[in-house]
């Protein structure tokens, strides 16, 4: 421990020096409250770009472990079915983009990118609930490029 001396202390008017500071231990820091873990530094991939799009061309080399593509949950008319449907989701529902944020949805099977979910086009994977997707999960499977469940008949 620290003791101050006379000759530590400052000199005040008329050379009367000031009494010591008391001895302060460092101050106790209690556990900051639990808060999301902020993004590394440095540059983040681009939810618009390449490492976030994911579609059939590139879904075996963007999750080379996958072994069934993404589908709709069935219905809960057939126990069977949706008992299968959640052995393959387990597999699906936990894959995600580059910046961490894309990911297949529950209700379509179908990609959300990063993006999406940034810019509040999309709920964030644990907040997703039916009827809350991009509006192109809604508009069938013509004229799309980007879809990689198993609706449009896509088979790998």
């Amino acid at each position: 421990m620290y003791h101050a001396t006379s000759k530590d202390m400052p000199l005040l008017q008329d050379n009367v020096r000031a009494a010591p500071a008391p001895y302060m231990p460092n101050p106790i820091v209690p556990f900051p409250d639990p808060k999301p873990i902020p993004s590394p530094p440095g540059p983040q991939p681009d939810c618009r770009s390449a490492t976030c799009y994911i579609d059939l061309s590139n879904i075996k080399s963007k999750f080379p472990n996958l072994m069934v593509l993404p589908r709709p949950e069935p219905g809960q008319d057939s126990a069977a079915e949706h008992a299968l449907w959640e052995a393959e989701f387990e597999q699906w529902s936990g894959l995600q983009c580059g910046c961490g944020n894309g990911y297949f949805c529950r209700e379509h099977g179908d990609w959300i990118s990063g993006g999406e979910v940034l810019h509040g086009h999309a709920l964030p994977r644990g907040d997703q609930k039916n009827g809350c997707c991009p509006t192109h999960h809604y508009q069938g499977p013509n004229g799309r490029d980007s879809y990689v469940g198993q609706r449009d008949g896509a088979r790998s």
